[in-house]
């Protein structure tokens, strides 16, 4: 069996691909920057040290693999790391790369995030290696970041969303979306995926699934895109990735982020994973 590499793997959406891939029989290997500090991979994954600031860590994570899922860090010299990535995959022979970006990529001409994303992908498509570009809409996941605080603390989901709609989407889809590109290579080579839910969910809806998850009244809040942007910098989060966040729920607002796209629910063979699904799966035990 063709050895897959992950990179990202103990990620949100890493750790998903890992997962699917060993549920259909894969032993893929699980790029990590720290192996020892990583949490246990399921029976029969391997962690290996991948660190893409460190150029010596690469040959050895790449040695013998085929495919490879590539996701950069959330930090502003990414390109320069891809770089690097993509020379030595290229170098060990790996042919198909599957490639996580955004959905952003394709219309927001004005965050650096989305920049170094296209310019990733350029980089990616002047390759000797076939690519898969995943171009994924906002994940339920991040509800479950800072929002999730208020959530439990005052029974209020803020969120500058304002009165818009997103196609939320989980992880674990993404995972095993990638997963299917990640063993045939042949039929998603060259393809460009925008990965939507097939449902939209506006602020009063998100905020009524998590009422009926937690068994209690939760509200929905919008916050002023003012707000969120201190709100996010109070926690230390650079003015780049506020910023890409910001535009994705602004586009919301504007009533352009709605739009639903059926290439996941193609990838999948099945209805992407809908809110009430998602939170019954995550929300037991939590604090």
């Amino acid at each position: 069996m063709e050895t897959i590499l992950v990179s990202g793997a103990t990620g949100t959406v890493g750790a998903e691909v890992v997962r699917a891939l060993a549920r259909v029989g894969h032993t893929p290997r699980a790029g990590v920057r720290a192996p020892a500090a990583a949490a246990g991979p399921p029976d029969g994954v391997t962690r290996v040290r991948l660190d893409f600031d460190d150029p010596s860590s690469l040959a050895p994570a790449f040695e013998g693999v085929s495919s490879f899922f590539f996701v950069s860090p959330l930090v502003e010299h990414q390109v320069k790391q891809a770089r690097g990535v993509i020379a030595a995959a290229e170098r060990a022979g790996v042919r198909h790369v599957v490639r996580l970006s955004s959905r952003a990529t394709g219309w927001d001409q004005v965050c650096p995030l989305r920049s170094w994303h296209r310019t990733i992908e350029a980089m990616l498509d002047d390759s000797r290696m076939s690519v898969t570009h995943l171009r994924p809409c906002s994940f339920f996941q991040n509800l479950l970041a800072a929002p999730w605080l208020a959530v439990q603390a005052r029974g209020v989901l803020p969120l500058p969303l304002g009165r818009g709609r997103i196609p939320f989407v989980d992880a674990l889809d993404l995972g095993e979306a990638a997963a299917r590109a990640l063993t045939d290579p042949a039929a998603h080579a060259g393809q460009t995926y925008v990965l939507t839910n097939d449902h939209t969910y506006d602020g009063p809806a998100l905020a009524a699934g998590m009422s009926r998850a937690l068994g209690r009244p939760i509200r929905y809040e919008a916050v002023a895109p003012e707000a969120a942007r201190d709100a996010g910098r109070a926690r230390g989060m650079p003015d780049w990735l506020v910023e890409s966040g910001l535009r994705v729920y602004g586009r919301a607002d504007d009533g352009d982020e709605a739009t639903t796209d059926p290439a996941l629910s193609v990838l999948l063979g099945r209805r992407p994973t809908t809110l009430d699904a998602f939170l019954a799966r995550v929300v037991p035990g939590r604090s």
